[in-house]
């Protein structure tokens, strides 16, 4: 796994990004998938039933999802980064969300989570953001960069336009807060 982290695992997509071709073909599975990192841990056959047989010795149900290796950058010099991330029980459903600021060293400044009730995912990732922003004040930080996964929430800050009416309330409140 810290290979996998760390970007070293030997698979043919690492070994294609130094600059050597080859014909990639995962020798593990039947269908002879294209060997990347995700493909080994995660989705090919082996590494299926591997964890199948971990999930049953540790009591969890292992369900084949795609899982990609991501890594935290830190922010520049004087600048703070906030992950914030919302969710939901149903669509709708009880929602909440959560923040972590990180500093420049990596530090952790402040973390929260809430819960906010009945509503969608949108609205989570959009609440989420709200408070994470109002704390942010009272923590006296300016300079922030904030990563947000939820690609409509992004959309909607890029273009300051929050299409979803039944949560331009929210949705004020944020562009009073950016």
């Amino acid at each position: 796994m810290w290979k996998a982290l760390s970007g070293s695992l030997s698979v043919d997509q690492r070994i294609k990004s130094v600059g050597i071709s080859l014909a990639s073909k995962c020798d593990c599975c039947s269908t002879g998938h294209e060997e990347n990192a995700s493909h080994v841990l995660s989705s090919g056959d082996f590494a299926d039933k591997v964890w199948r047989k971990v999930g049953a010795l540790v009591g969890v149900c292992w369900r084949t999802k795609q899982i990609r290796v991501v890594s935290w950058k830190k922010p520049h010099h004087n600048r703070v980064k906030l992950n914030v991330d919302g969710s939901s029980l149903g669509n709708p459903g009880q929602i909440g969300g959560g923040r972590l600021i990180k500093n420049e060293r990596s530090e952790l400044v402040s973390a929260f989570s809430s819960y906010f009730g009945e509503g969608t995912n949108n609205g989570a990732e959009l609440r989420a953001l709200i408070e994470s922003l109002k704390l942010r004040s009272e923590l006296g930080v300016n300079h922030i960069d904030i990563e947000c996964h939820s690609s409509l929430v992004v959309s909607w800050v890029s273009s300051l336009k929050c299409s979803l009416w039944y949560l331009w309330d929210f949705w004020d409140n944020l562009l009073n807060l950016l």
